[in-house]
């Protein structure tokens, strides 16, 4: 451990694992798994780091400076890979132009989407016009179903960042935007009439 300075390995292994996070886009299962890796990391860590240094490291003052390092190293690790977390999942919204606001962490993700879904309700009971479904059509079926729910509800909830009954409440208003911008089955059945008397 000496000549290999378990010190640097240890340093270079939490940068590397930082700088792959840099790199990189993922989803909300990817950088579960990679939390899942840096908190076995951090454990391992705290379970070996004061032994190993008490080894080998003379001193007091340079043995608590070399864990001090580490033990910051691996707080701006995990801090960045929740940041990570987040910022990908705006990016989501953003790339399918679905205006909800920034958010950097759960409760703000959690009250943004609310306040969007909130208005996109209202707006769609006061307008009348074609372009309150595709606006519904747009998250509903390119975000919310395709992305969000199968790739980071269960993460979210999996990790305590949301709770069971506040993914029910978010997918209530999905429920209830759908019924306001979604034609009325008379009007449906009235349509299908149509079109087979003028068949």
């Amino acid at each position: 451990l000496q000549r290999k300075n378990v010190f640097e390995s240890v340093k270079q292994s939490i940068a590397d694992n930082v700088q792959f996070l840099e790199s990189t886009s993922l989803n909300g299962d990817d950088i579960m798994k990679l939390t899942a890796e840096q908190q076995s990391f951090e454990s391992k860590w705290n379970g070996l780091g004061q032994k190993i240094a008490s080894v080998y490291v003379s001193g007091k003052s340079k043995r608590a400076k070399e864990i001090a390092a580490i033990d910051t190293m691996l707080s701006g690790w995990k801090e960045r890979l929740d940041g990570l977390y987040w910022k990908s999942l705006d990016e989501l919204f953003t790339e399918h132009s679905v205006p909800v606001a920034v958010f950097r962490s759960a409760p703000e993700f959690y009250a943004n989407l609310n306040t969007y879904l909130d208005e996109e309700i209202r707006k769609a009971r006061d307008e009348k016009d074609g372009q309150r479904y595709f606006r519904y059509q747009a998250f509903a079926d390119s975000v919310w179903s395709r992305a969000i729910k199968p790739s980071w509800i269960p993460s979210m909830v999996a990790s305590g960042k949301l709770t069971r009954e506040q993914v029910d409440s978010l997918q209530m208003k999905i429920d209830e935007w759908e019924n306001v911008v979604s034609p009325p089955l008379t009007t449906v059945y009235i349509i299908i009439g149509l079109v087979m008397l003028i068949v």
